[in-house]
């Protein structure tokens, strides 16, 4: 009778003290760690499995990148700045939904909206506010100065202390108009509002418009200042 061929040895069989890698039998040590690699396997913390090729340095795989000597997370890619143009269209589809109407020069956005109106006997003003953008996309920034501006038309009694409907005789019709910058050299616009205030309602939001701005040139990676 014919010997019954004998089975190779399993990776990872242990027997008399030594275990089979696969080439060969080495001794046994303490027991591998998960991932411990020997001989071009590897163990999984059940088995020694073979390992493929090695990974490229930049290679990618599930969020991870080789760097030659080990799998790194990958940092989420950052936001690019967005173009001028892309910010200027967003400022504009804000104006348009919060009812400004937009004038644009180079590199400079102007939005305008009238916040209060008044008549008296053939005449009548109105004040206009009036949010002003520079941008510098070289420099990604984006400047704002905002301002009061009233005007009225028809005739007016002139001569009062409220000049364009005082008790006086006369023809004509006062404007005046404040300015405000960010940087603190003029009034600031709740200082033009409060001049305001005897002749107008108050109560237009005018730090929820500078809010709204600022958050759409910041989110398009440009600095409001």
């Amino acid at each position: 009778m014919g010997q019954t061929p004998q089975q190779p040895p399993q990776i990872g069989q242990v027997a008399n003290g030594y275990q089979w890698n696969g080439v060969q039998w080495i001794p046994l040590g303490p027991p591998p760690q998960v991932g411990q690699v020997s001989n071009g396997y590897q163990w999984n913390g059940v088995q020694w499995i073979p390992l493929g090729p090695p990974p490229q340095v930049g290679q990618v795989a599930n969020g991870y990148q080789w760097n030659g000597v080990e799998w790194i997370p990958l940092a989420p890619p950052s936001a690019q700045p967005a173009s001028e143009a892309v910010l200027v269209g967003e400022i504009g589809r804000y104006a348009q939904t919060a009812g400004f109407t937009v004038r644009q020069s180079a590199h400079q956005l102007t939005l305008e909206r009238v916040v209060g109106e008044r008549k008296a006997f053939l005449s009548s003003a109105k004040l206009e506010y009036r949010a002003t953008i520079s941008l510098d996309e070289g420099r990604r920034t984006a400047r704002f100065t905002e301002m009061l501006k009233e005007s009225g038309t028809g005739l007016t009694s002139g001569g009062g202390d409220d000049g364009d409907f005082g008790t006086g005789t006369g023809f004509g019709f006062q404007k005046t108009s404040y300015n405000s910058r960010t940087d603190g050299i003029e009034e600031s616009i709740d200082e033009q509002a409060a001049r305001f205030g005897t002749k107008y309602v108050p109560g237009f939001p005018y730090a929820e418009v500078k809010g709204q701005l600022g958050n759409i040139c910041v989110a398009a990676g440009y600095s409001f200042t």
